[in-house]
């Protein structure tokens, strides 16, 4: 299966601009928020912006899901962190999808054991974006433990 998910440089922000009617009025809240902005949640028009400060995690404590109404957008401002991605049909559910939180969770222990697998690491200044058949795990150590700092912006789906 074809995964959607993408990943770049924000200084390549302008080949993704057309990809979605939002991606580029989303890069831009992105672009314009302040390095030293506080965790928290703040909506523009539609679009939800999440920053967050946090240590990577290793892979058992983290589940990996996926989301039906909103594309994610995390954009790593500091640190760095790895993700699994796969598309979401060949998980086990493990929690069916939740509407009030657009999200539902699956066991994918046996897909990272897997040499098909699929892993990419987040460094400083890179973002992915993941739709909806794009099933996620991210926040995951890269070898070691970093303090990140990312920016998630939640776009709903037109």
């Amino acid at each position: 299966a074809k995964n959607n998910m993408i990943k770049d440089n924000i200084r390549n922000l302008s080949l993704y601009e057309n990809a979605h009617p939002e991606f580029k009025r989303a890069f831009k809240i992105i672009l314009d928020t302040p390095a030293d902005q506080p965790d928290g949640a703040t909506e523009f028009d539609g679009i939800k912006r999440m920053v967050q400060s946090y240590t990577t995690r290793a892979a058992a404590e983290k589940r990996m899901e996926a989301h039906e109404k909103y594309i994610d957008i995390q954009y790593v401002a500091e640190g760095e962190e790895k993700f699994f991605f796969a598309d979401k049909k060949i998980f086990k559910i493990t929690e069916p999808y939740n509407a009030e939180k657009d999200v539902e969770f699956y066991d994918s222990a046996d897909f990272e054991k897997s040499e098909s697998a699929e892993a990419s690491v987040l460094k400083a200044g890179e973002f992915a974006v993941f739709f909806p058949d794009d099933a996620h795990k991210p926040s995951l150590h890269t070898g070691k433990q970093h303090a990140v700092k990312k920016i998630l912006l939640k776009i709903p789906l037109k």
